[in-house]
């Protein structure tokens, strides 16, 4: 069993865009996923914070999390928003 490192602050995963993909795809965050041009945009714009390295890019799991968090939060108040909407009644003509 091997020990976790310490090193004297908290580490922020980092995933490859083929990981954020499949994360993605395996809990149907969006019907479609974003394709690896459409993140690389989304880290250079700066919606999600990642970095390029000689992997490639990579986006920070904090950033990814947030991300996908303000999607959520968008989606339950328009879901609220259309629940609470007034019914139509069908008028009768004269």
């Amino acid at each position: 069993m091997s020990k976790k490192f310490n090193f004297g602050f908290t580490t922020d995963t980092l995933f490859r865009l083929q990981e954020v993909q499949e994360i993605l795809r395996e809990e149907e965050i969006f019907a479609s996923v974003p394709s690896r041009p459409t993140l690389v945009g989304l880290i250079e714009d700066g919606t999600l914070e990642g970095i390029r390295t000689s992997m490639g890019y990579m986006i920070y799991r904090s950033s990814f999390v947030a991300w996908v968090r303000s999607f959520q939060r968008q989606f339950q108040i328009k879901a609220i928003g259309k629940h609470n909407r007034p019914k139509l009644r069908a008028v009768a003509n004269s």
